[in-house]
């Protein structure tokens, strides 16, 4: 075993927790500077195994506490861990464990394992690990070498006494000597009082004779008085049957009555449920007629309102049918009109574009015949208008010039409009095409919206089936819920009468630990009360059942204690009485903590006549320490007689099935009572109501989720009827929409057809213009390089003629042509202003009539009123059939109830005459019981007093025995005048004689034994004082071979001896003054002292020389020799060391360090100092620094320990100089 880590915190110098780990289980050597912490450190080891801080006070624990620059440390904490491998310290079972110390201003605790413990186990525990309290040696400081070098033989003396453990043996004989002082009192006493007895035993022999006279006439006395009280037992047996028999023909009345009552009470009680559930079915069916009622009112408002809608929906319905149908026939004939007008159109304008483009080159013609003719008669004049040919080739170039440019405008201007035409066409293209596209969706949106109709008939059906199923499931759930408030009605009515039945201050106690244990339940959160929840089982009477027979007989035994309340233990019990107080609930509460519930075992009964009334309980095994303290003791009988002989035989309480008690200490009671009031019958109804209450609030909960999975449906049905109706609704607006788009794409292609036939004669128009002016270039090129003249060649003249013919001809043709065209063009022009502005139009608007949906929209919603109009219909019957169910049911509840009523009033009646008839037989039973109780009474005191009277001869006794009582009494009477004359006897003269001679033999032994046991003391005080030598020698003998080794170990050519110095002979010889007992008992007192002789310089013991004859370090070897000899002599696992070689030699220290070494083999030793030697054979070295007012512990190796001590070093040298200096 031996110190294996060590972690300080908080302790002097040491702030931050410091450890230092794994220490050497043979040699570790502490080094450091002066002041910087190494003394501290062994102070925190001896801080915890040391008896000299066992107890501090407050200002020595704030001086433990670390105090640095900043705040103090709260708390100095101290850990050792030992090794214990070697199972050393047997009563730890683990390889290691660890000693620690925690001292703050307020507190000083020890702890074992993180398990806090006393000092005393401390010392225990170390003490049992081999450290004795008689050798303080193992930690060795650093005042403790010069105090024993410095001390005395005497100190040394006392020193040894303690190793030796002669302390025990002084205090057993301080204690056999304080036993000695108070035995030799005793006996004296007892002395004195022997004297005083003799004397008194002599005058009791005087008073004897007397006595013996008294005793005869007083025997006789007793005998009479014996018969007198005999003869009483006797007269009170028969009273006491005759009244037993008497009572059993009452109670047999009584019991019959009682049936009769019972019987009433219970089909009273039945009558009384039956009525307040008639009464709540009276209610709930009044309630649903009232509701069917206005719920039929409802739908009969509905129902006018549903006719009237349908109605207009017919109205209108068969409008719009009008509507379409006239629309259809005049759509049929329009578009045959618009048939004929569009072919007379189709036939008109092949003609009319024939004649336009007929019309279009006469007029050109014409017009290029007329400046063709223009110019020959210009060229008449040319020759006045020119000089010259080449001005007029000049001047006809300029025109030619100008009338390309006119060609190219033309050109363009042509192209232009034929690409304006195109695009309109192309437009007009496009419009059919978008209105062919409406059409077919006008199409598809019919087909669309017959298809979304099926799908509303189907949702609306979906919808109408949820309906009807959440209606049965509320219907059904509603059935539950009342029949459920019907129950727990009854269970409240139950549970009212049990409380009434119970104290107030019971009840409302009971009332209370409900509350609470509900609140508890309710703010249960994360189970922290879950060990008061599952620790309280309930009132005993709710953990017991039994058959009904038996009530009368359990509630009597049990008495209150049916209202006691159960617990697992007290601390669950004091719990729930302060949760009470807290919060101010009234009330009583008395507790059964099953943990603190002990009862026997169960007594066999021997007679077969009874039977243990635990055994008729039902109850759970984990209660049964409960109710066999309740019961355990009882035995149910048959009768009051058989109780009475099983209580009086085998000392059981008895009870019989009416409740009378009789009880094995001699009283009996009973009485009446009263069935009625039964605590266990009315809580085995309540329990009886309790799986029923259960399971319908189970069927509830699960007709609860049904009704709520069919309110989903309904919704889910509801949501996709709307979806249907609002995509419908949406198909109707788009159908509207593309219909009105369609009508204005016709308006537009009849527009766009129109401008494209205008700008076809457009185009002839601007294509005759193109050729006049071809034509007119044409002709005034022909003239350039011809000569000029002033007259017309004669096939010009002859040009000219024909130009004439030829104009007369073509303007005679083109007015027929203008005429034909103008006639046809108003022809066309009247068609197409008739198609476009009438025909079209209404062609269109009547298609739209055709098309619209709105017959179908009206349609559905009229055969959509007529289904709910049906549905309300069917509702409406159903609610008329179910409105005269509730008429019947509630007219057969209301009889029912007049009949119930009647029945309980006849009931009520009987039941009181029963109830008279068990007031007065009940009356005489009581009666008869207190006299029953008298007789018992006095049969208990006459068997009282006669065994009060003690053992009489049996011949006195039979000599009275048929005598009369008054005859005895008589006789007693002048018994009692005879012994008057005795008066002045001393009646206990005898018993006193007797008591004294008694008194006087047990002192006398007690004497003798008090004698014995001060011989025994003397004795013992002898072999204490002889083995307390033996001890001492031995011991002394031990160290002082010890101290002669290690002293030569230390010094190889010294020589060192311990001598046990004697006073002179003469002065013992005068203390004992030749008593030899003295002599032994002092045999100690020869020793005055242990005196040291060393020698340095060789073994002679002539150069010997005393301790006080030597220097300081030659003291400090000797104590340390001296320390040794003491530890070897009586070892330890560890030894701590603080500075032993300060004040050493470097030779001296060597030679402890190598004997520290030598020992380390066997024990482990810690030791400090701030010197080299010790480090040569140090297995561990641990430096101590001192940083900002903080010391620091840390491994080092030898070399590094070697620089703590130079630095050392360098400042001590450097505190002298400066202290040499001047």
């Amino acid at each position: 075993m031996h110190i294996k880590a060590i972690s300080v915190s908080g302790f002097r110098s040491y702030r931050d927790k410091v450890t230092i780990d794994d220490l050497s289980r043979q040699f570790n050597v502490v080094v450091g500077q002066n002041g910087s912490g190494k003394s501290n450190f062994f102070a925190a080891i001896q801080f915890v195994l040391s008896d000299e801080k066992a107890s501090i006070s407050v200002a020595e624990r704030q001086n433990l506490l670390h105090e640095g620059t900043g705040n103090r440390s709260s708390t100095a904490i101290v850990e050792l861990v030992f090794d214990n491998s070697d199972r050393r310290l047997a009563a730890i079972d683990a390889n290691t464990f660890t000693i620690s110390r925690h001292v703050s201003v307020k507190k000083d605790q020890y702890y074992i394992d993180n398990r806090m413990v006393s000092r005393s186990d401390i010392n225990n525990m170390m003490e049992s690990a081999g450290f004795s309290r008689s050798n303080p040696y193992y930690i060795v400081k650093q005042g403790k070498i010069s105090e024993l070098a410095t001390g005395t033989d005497l100190y040394r003396l006392k020193l040894l006494r303690e190793i030796a453990g002669t302390r025990i043996y002084d205090e057993k004989k301080a204690e056999s000597l304080t036993i000695l002082n108070d035995c030799s009192t005793k006996l004296m006493r007892s002395r004195e009082l022997l004297e005083l007895l003799n004397a008194r035993l002599a005058k009791l022999e005087s008073e004897k004779e007397d006595l013996k006279e008294y005793q005869r006439h007083d025997k006789k006395r007793r005998v009479l008085e014996y018969s007198i009280a005999n003869s009483e037992v006797r007269e009170s047996k028969k009273e006491f049957d005759a009244l037993m028999a008497q009572r059993q023909q009452l109670q047999s009345a009584l019991n019959d009555a009682e049936a009769v009552k019972f019987d009433h009470s219970k089909n009273i009680g039945s009558l009384e449920n039956d009525i307040r559930r008639l009464e709540m079915r009276e209610k709930i069916s009044a309630d649903e007629l009232t509701s069917s009622r206005a719920e039929e009112a409802k739908l009969q408002s509905e129902q006018s309102m549903m006719k009237l809608q349908t109605q207009d929906l017919k109205e209108q319905v068969e409008l719009e049918r009008g509507v379409r149908a006239q629309a259809e026939n005049d759509l049929a004939n329009l578009n045959t009109v618009i048939e004929k007008k569009e072919r007379e159109l189709q036939e008109l304008r092949p003609k009319y574009q024939e004649l336009v483009e007929l019309q279009a080159s006469i007029v050109g013609d014409i017009n290029i015949s007329e400046r063709k003719r223009t110019e020959l008669f210009a060229k008449t004049g040319s020759k006045q208008d020119y000089a010259t040919a080449a001005d007029r080739d000049r001047a006809l170039n300029a025109k030619i010039m100008q009338l390309n440019h006119h060609i190219q405008d033309q050109n363009d201007s042509i192209a232009r409009f034929v690409a304006s035409y195109e695009e309109e066409k192309q437009t007009m293209l496009n419009t059919q095409e978008r209105i062919n596209e409406i059409e077919a969706s006008i199409r598809e949106n019919i087909l669309r919206m017959d298809e979304m109709t099926t799908q509303d008939d189907k949702f609306r059906g979906n919808v109408d089936e949820a309906a009807r199923n959440l209606h049965e499931r509320e219907l059904s759930r509603k059935n539950l819920a009342d029949r459920l408030a019907e129950l727990e009605s009854q269970r409240e009515h139950v549970e009212a009468n049990y409380f009434q039945m119970l104290p107030k201050a019971v009840s409302e106690g009971t009332r209370a630990v409900n509350t609470i244990i509900n609140d508890l339940k309710a703010n249960n959160a994360n189970g922290r009360y879950d060990e008061y929840i599952n620790g309280y089982h309930g009132v005993v009477i709710k953990l017991m059942s039994s058959e009904p027979q038996y009530y009368k007989a359990l509630e009597v035994t049990a008495g209150s204690t049916l209202t006691h309340h159960v617990v697992d233990n007290e601390r669950i019990a004091m719990f729930l009485l302060a949760q009470i107080n807290e919060r101010n609930l009234r009330g009583q509460a008395t507790f059964f903590a099953l943990n603190r519930v002990f009862s026997s075992e169960l007594r066999p009964l021997k007679d077969r006549n009874g039977k243990h009334l635990l055994s008729f309980v039902r109850y759970s095994e984990r209660y049964d320490p409960v109710f066999r303290n309740i019961f355990g003791s009882t035995i149910l009988v048959k009768d009051i007689q058989t109780g009475r002989v099983i209580s009086r035989l085998e000392k059981f309480n008895c009870i019989t099935f009416d409740g009378d008690e009789i009880s094995h200490s001699g009283p009996m009671t009973g009485g009446y009572v009263d069935a009625r009031k039964s605590r266990l019958e009315t809580v085995s109804n309540l329990a009886s109501l309790e799986p029923e209450i259960n399971n319908l609030k189970e069927q509830l909960r699960q007709t609860t989720t049904a009704c709520i999975e069919c309110e989903n449906k309904l919704a889910s049905a509801r949501l996709s009827l709307t979806s249907n109706e609002q995509e419908r609704n949406t198909l109707q607006r788009l159908h509207e929409e593309i219909s009105s788009e369609k009508r204005e794409l016709c308006e537009l292609y009849n527009r766009l057809h129109m401008n494209v036939e205008k700008a076809d004669a457009e185009i002839v128009i601007l294509r005759r213009k193109l050729r006049e002016s071809i034509a007119h270039r044409d002709q005034l090129q022909s003239q350039l390089g011809a000569p000029l003249s002033s007259q017309l060649s004669g096939d010009e003249s002859q040009e000219l003629e024909q130009l004439d013919e030829f104009l007369k001809e073509k303007r005679a043709e083109a007015t027929n042509i203008m005429d034909r065209t103008l006639e046809i063009q108003n022809q066309k022009v009247r068609l197409e202003n008739e198609l476009n502005s009438c025909l079209l139009r209404q062609r269109e608007d009547l298609k739209i009539k055709v098309n619209a949906i709105n017959f179908e929209v009206k349609s559905h919603e009229y055969q959509t009123r007529l289904m709910d109009a049906g549905k309300i219909q069917e509702r409406i019957r159903e609610i008329n059939r179910q409105n005269e169910q509730y008429h019947e049911e509630l007219m057969t509840i209301r009889n029912n109830i007049s009949q119930k009523r009647a029945e309980l009033e006849k009931a009520i009646d009987e039941r009181n005459e029963a109830d008279q008839t068990i007031s007065n037989n009940a009356a005489d039973v009581e009666l008869i019981r207190r006299r029953m109780s008298d007789c018992q009474k006095r049969r208990e005191e006459a068997t009282k007093k006669m065994k009060e009277l003690g053992n009489l001869p049996i011949d006195m006794i039979n000599k009275y025995a048929n005598m009369r009582k008054k005859d005895l009494e008589t006789e007693w009477m002048e018994s009692i005048d005879y012994m008057k004359r005795f008066t002045n006897v001393n009646k206990k003269a005898l018993d006193q004689y007797i008591r004294s001679t008694a008194e006087r033999d047990s002192l006398q032994t007690q004497i003798d034994e008090m004698n014995e046991n001060s011989n025994s003391i003397n004795r013992l005080i002898e072999a204490s004082e002889n083995r307390k030598y033996d001890a001492l020698y031995l011991t002394f003998r031990q160290v002082a071979k010890n101290f002669r080794e290690i002293f030569g170990k230390l010094v190889p050519h010294g020589r060192g001896d311990l001598i046990m110095k004697t006073p002179p002979a003469s002065e013992v010889d005068r203390s004992n003054n030749g008593d030899a007992n003295a002599a032994k008992s002092n045999v100690l007192a020869q020793f005055i002292g242990v005196g040291i002789r060393v020698n340095f310089q060789d073994t002679n013991e002539t150069e010997a020389r005393e301790l006080n004859h030597l220097s300081g370090g030659q003291k400090t070897l000797v104590a340390l020799a001296l320390i040794f000899a003491i530890q070897k002599c009586d070892p330890a696992p560890f030894y701590l060391f603080d500075e032993i070689d300060a004040a050493l030699d470097p030779e001296k220290r060597h030679a402890v360090a190598r004997l520290i070494d030598e020992f380390s083999t066997n024990a482990q030793f810690i030791a400090t100092t701030f010197r080299p030697e010790m480090l040569q054979y140090a297995d561990r070295c641990y430096g101590v620094r001192f940083r900002n007012k903080i010391s620091y512990v840390s491994p080092v190796d030898a070399i590094d320990a070697r620089e703590f001590l130079a630095v050392d070093d360098v400042l001590e040298d450097t505190e002298m100089e400066e202290a040499e200096q001047p």
